[in-house]
């Protein structure tokens, strides 16, 4: 599958009600995403929780409680520059791994 954006960060102010935030960009793990609140860093599984993973248009992330009033939020992609894609010498070359691996 081809790249469908080229977005790697969502912004947001908080208002005190609202928890879920939308993502647009595909992340492959949870860990992909760096959440912040006012400049803060928050964190997985104790501040917020993340759906979508692996979902070519994004997903949600959703905060334990809401961020207060006029807070800003970065939701930022943040991936590691490693290669997970082992290709053997002279074994086969599927399309879907090598564009998931480019990806």
């Amino acid at each position: 599958m081809t790249i469908t954006t080229t977005a790697n960060r969502a912004d947001f102010v908080g208002n005190n009600c609202t928890k879920g935030y939308p993502y647009t960009f595909k992340v492959t793990e949870a860990t992909d995403l760096d959440v912040f609140v006012d400049g803060c860093q928050k964190l997985l599984t104790v501040d917020y929780s993340v759906s979508g993973i692996g979902a070519e248009t994004g997903g949600t992330v959703t905060f334990v409680t809401a961020p207060p009033c006029d807070k800003a939020i970065a939701i930022v992609r943040d991936v590691p520059y490693t290669q997970q894609t082992d290709y053997p010498e002279e074994g086969p070359f599927p399309a879907a791994s090598h564009e998931d691996a480019l990806d």
